[in-house]
């Protein structure tokens, strides 16, 4: 019996996200630090804070995690996604994950978790569309990149069809950040907004400037200045940071939009929360390997918030499996915190 079309583009779907899953995990073993993560490896420290869902937001937004007005305690990671030396050009991470959640999660391995996690890095937009394209990417990374050299094939592939994405790519990896409690951060990809419906949502934050503190100067600057600014900022100065957490809407979206995170969209931006990261002590060495033992993923999430988008799907497998993989590398049982660790 012949499949139909949307059983093979099922199954092509699969193939790929399997096919990323394994060239991952093969950079994993085969780098010199197999406990660390794929990506965003270099921790600057993992904070304290409070999520505060606010009472008075549009009644658009009042969905799931925002229905009502609600505090959440939280664990909040930054980190740089591929270089060592804070000096160097690169994507940073903030990753979220909030404690207390009631509710089912989706990711089905952990659905009985009370966590719910955003990921977000400072660019506004990934530089892939869909599965084919991370597919082709991969394959040339994993020849490229542990060599020094830059995966130039797809590149090329890139400069042939979709030529306006070639400037998203080679912008991606390229902020330097005075802090990273100073920067603007996005989830880049789409995520549901409601159960049902074609309503989707990207989400931002945006530093409170009123609590930042002096940058640290250039020429003071060395590979672990990012760090040393949180320390700066939260343990010696003492001083609270705060963010609005944002909502962007887009109505009746379809696959071409769900599918296309390299651009920018122009429906308003909304605050619906306000995080607070208090003053705190946080460079330890058991707070940096807790840190480490946490496993953020988009998939633990309510299903009004469900990640949608081909990007998302790779992300649950790759993900998982590198998590798994770490954990079993360092010899740590994984699971979700509560807030009182």
């Amino acid at each position: 019996m012949s499949q139909s079309g949307e059983d093979r583009r099922a199954n092509g779907l699969a193939d790929g996200i399997d096919t990323i899953t394994q060239l991952q995990l093969e950079l994993m073993k085969g780098s010199h630090h197999p406990g660390l993560r794929v990506q965003h490896y270099k921790q600057h420290g993992v904070v304290r804070a409070q999520f505060q869902v606010l009472d008075d937001i549009p009644n658009e937004l009042k969905v799931g995690l925002f229905a009502r007005p609600a505090t959440y305690p939280a664990y909040i990671r930054f980190s740089n996604g591929s270089q060592f030396d804070d000096r160097q050009p690169d994507i940073h991470g903030m990753a979220i994950k909030l404690m207390g959640v009631e509710g089912k999660k989706i990711l089905e391995t952990e659905s009985a978790a009370r966590t719910h996690d955003f990921v977000l890095a400072d660019h506004p937009v990934f530089f892939i569309r869909d599965t084919e394209e991370y597919v082709r990417f991969m394959k040339n990374f994993v020849e490229t990149v542990p060599k020094g050299k830059r995966p130039f094939r797809f590149i090329l592939w890139l400069l042939f069809h979709h030529p306006w994405d070639l400037l998203v790519l080679l912008r991606f990896r390229q902020q330097i950040q005075d802090s990273p409690l100073a920067t603007q951060y996005w989830s880049q990809v789409p995520y549901a907004f409601g159960l049902g419906g074609r309503t989707i949502c990207r989400y931002s934050v945006t530093p409170y400037a009123k609590y930042l503190i002096g940058p640290i100067p250039s020429e003071s600057r060395d590979s672990e200045y990012l760090k040393r600014a949180m320390v700066d900022h939260l343990t010696k100065a003492r001083q609270p940071v705060a963010f609005d957490f944002n909502v962007q809407l887009h109505a009746d979206a379809v696959p071409e939009v769900v599918d296309n995170p390299t651009v920018t969209w122009n429906d308003p931006v909304q605050r619906a929360a306000i995080i607070t990261i208090p003053p705190q002590e946080f460079d330890t060495p058991e707070l940096t390997k807790f840190g480490e033992n946490l496993s953020y993923t988009p998939w633990h999430a309510l299903p009004e918030h469900r990640p949608v988008g081909q990007i998302n799907q790779i992300r649950k497998a790759v993900y998982l499996a590198s998590s798994i993989l770490r954990h079993d590398t360092n010899e740590a049982p994984r699971s979700e915190p509560s807030g009182v660790e």
